[in-house]
């Protein structure tokens, strides 16, 4: 599909290239105004190409952070039936239960816990929502004394 883009872009700046090296007798407006117009077609169509060429590419990048946070969330649920499984606990009478912990339980609990993935999104999701915060604050500060916007404004830079 790129390839056909690509293709019908360069043949249409070539056609306009064509209309305009041929206008000879014909209505010089008419034809100048068709060749901006397929240009303009042409180049349009080339910047859609690479407009959908770079969400394509956030796409994948989101479809791959998906893909690695439903696997450290299966590790958690994993591992937290594996905490809370019936064979797990020791029943002492009288509704009392003892948690049978061993070394290892911890082990594989803790190696559960390292969740990267879920981390670094955490960590982007607050980056995004202070930026926004900062942002809001400007604006209303903007709207105060003339003082205040220059100000902000130099702090901007």
């Amino acid at each position: 599909m790129g390839s056909n883009i690509i293709e019908l872009a360069k043949l249409g700046h070539e056609r306009a290239a064509e209309l305009k090296a041929s206008c000879g007798a014909v209505d010089v407006q008419s034809v100048a105004q068709l060749m901006q117009l397929i240009g303009d077609l042409a180049t349009q169509l080339e910047v859609q190409f690479v407009r959908s060429t770079n969400m394509a590419v956030q796409l994948a990048n989101a479809e791959s952070k998906c893909g690695e946070l439903v696997a450290e969330n299966a590790g958690l649920k994993d591992a937290a039936e594996f905490a809370t499984a019936d064979d797990m606990w020791e029943e002492l009478g009288g509704n009392v239960m003892r948690y049978q912990y061993q070394e290892w339980y911890a082990d594989r609990l803790k190696s559960a816990m390292e969740i990267p993935a879920t981390s670094a999104s955490l960590a982007e999701f607050r980056a995004q929502g202070i930026e926004s915060g900062i942002d809001m604050l400007i604006a209303i500060m903007n709207h105060q004394h003339t003082a205040v916007s220059q100000a902000i404004d130099i702090l901007r830079i």
